[in-house]
C-alpha cells in the first residue's frame, strides 16, 4: 500500500498547476470549500454508520482526507484576506472556517485512527488529501496541469513501477510465503 501512496505523491508533485490560479477567480474559492466539506459530510457520516471495523477506518479517513482537502483551500483564502489588513482579516469568513474545519478534521482523523487499524487509515488520508486538491484545483477552481512529455513519462513510470512491485506483492504488507499460507501456517512453534 505504500507503493501506492507514494507513486500517488509523485504524479500529484509532478502534476502541479501552473500560475494561473484562483486569485484570478474569487468567487470560485466559498464554491471550491463547499465541495471537499460536503463530501467530507457524506463520507465521514457513513464512516460513522458503518459496522464493520474496516469500513469504518476507510471511511473517516476518506473523510479526514477530505477534510484536509478543504482546510487546504480555506487556507489558501485565509492568505488572500491578508493583503486586506488586520480588520479585514478578522472580519472575514476564512478565519473562523479555518478555526472550525481545523477541530472537525483533527477529530475526523483521531476517530479514523481510534478504529485501531492504521495500516489502512494512514494510506488512505495520504491518498485522498493530494488527490482530491488535485481534483478541486482542476474543477472548482479551474486551474490546469502544467505537464510536460518528462513529466508525463515520470508519473506513467511511478504508476508502472508501483503496479509492478504490487503484482510482486512488495507493497502489501504481508510477508513473502507460498500464495494461500498464513503466517502462522509457516512459522513453527519451538516443542
Amino acid at each position: 500500500m505504500i507503493v501506492v501512496v507514494a507513486a500517488a505523491g509523485a504524479s500529484v508533485t509532478l502534476l502541479r498547476p501552473d500560475e494561473h490560479s484562483a486569485s484570478h477567480a474569487p468567487g470560485r474559492l466559498a464554491f471550491a470549500v463547499l465541495i471537499p466539506f460536503l463530501a467530507t459530510a457524506v463520507v465521514a457520516g457513513g464512516g460513522v454508520v458503518a459496522k464493520g471495523r474496516r469500513g469504518r477506518a476507510g471511511l473517516l479517513a476518506a473523510g479526514a482526507g477530505l477534510a484536509d482537502t478543504g482546510l487546504a483551500v480555506v487556507t489558501m483564502a485565509f492568505a488572500h484576506s491578508f493583503g486586506h489588513g488586520p480588520v479585514a482579516l478578522v472580519s472575514s469568513w476564512p478565519v473562523y472556517a479555518l478555526i472550525v474545519g481545523e477541530l472537525v478534521a483533527v477529530s475526523l482523523t483521531q476517530s479514523a485512527y481510534q478504529a485501531d487499524l492504521p495500516l489502512i487509515t494512514l494510506p488512505v488520508i495520504a491518498t485522498v488529501t493530494p488527490l482530491a486538491s488535485l481534483a478541486v484545483g482542476i474543477a472548482a477552481l479551474h486551474e490546469t496541469a502544467n505537464v510536460s512529455g518528462a513529466r508525463w513519462g515520470a508519473a506513467v513510470g511511478c504508476a508502472v513501477a508501483a503496479l509492478a512491485m504490487l503484482a510482486r506483492g512488495e507493497g502489501s504488507g504481508r510477508p513473502p510465503g507460498p500464495r494461500g499460507s498464513t503466517t502462522a501456517s509457516r512459522t513453527r512453534r519451538p516443542r
